[in-house]
């Protein structure tokens, strides 16, 4: 992704549109966002902005403030692994990437404390709350 380009948007409930042609070109543009960049924006999805900002704030906690070593706990991959991370360099651009299991309980690291924020995700079931409102459709 060039540094000039956009962080494609997708609109959650386009995605869902009784209008078969909007509903067709968000599909679209997530095959896109998906083939091309391999992450997306997605709006409108009924998850408050504090929530996302609490979320987003404390994974970049985890990255940013906890020592390698700490995180280095979570690299090994074991079929129950139910926290993974894990870092490298490949072009040039340092990545690191964090997967929770998250049912049917939510596992998190305890460090920082700040991350656990993201257990609010959990306690509220808003992901769970966004599947059953749309669980007649089907995006696939």
């Amino acid at each position: 992704m060039a540094v000039d380009e956009e962080i494609p948007t997708i609109d959650y409930f386009a995605l869902f549109s009784a209008d078969p042609s909007q509903c067709s070109t968000a599909m679209e543009r997530l095959s896109i966002a998906c083939e091309h960049y391999g992450f997306f924006n997605l709006v409108n999805h009924g998850i408050a902005d504090g929530v996302m900002e609490g979320a987003v704030r404390g994974v970049s906690d985890f990255v940013g403030q906890t020592a390698v070593e700490e995180k280095s706990k979570y690299r090994e991959a074991h079929p129950g692994a139910k926290i993974l991370w894990d870092s490298n360099c490949h072009a040039g651009e340092n990545r690191e990437y964090l997967k929770l299991v998250a049912r049917p309980q939510f596992h998190c690291p305890p460090n920082p404390p700040s991350f656990r924020y993201m257990y609010f995700f959990e306690n509220n079931s808003y992901i769970v709350k966004l599947v059953k409102k749309r669980k007649n459709k089907t995006v696939i």
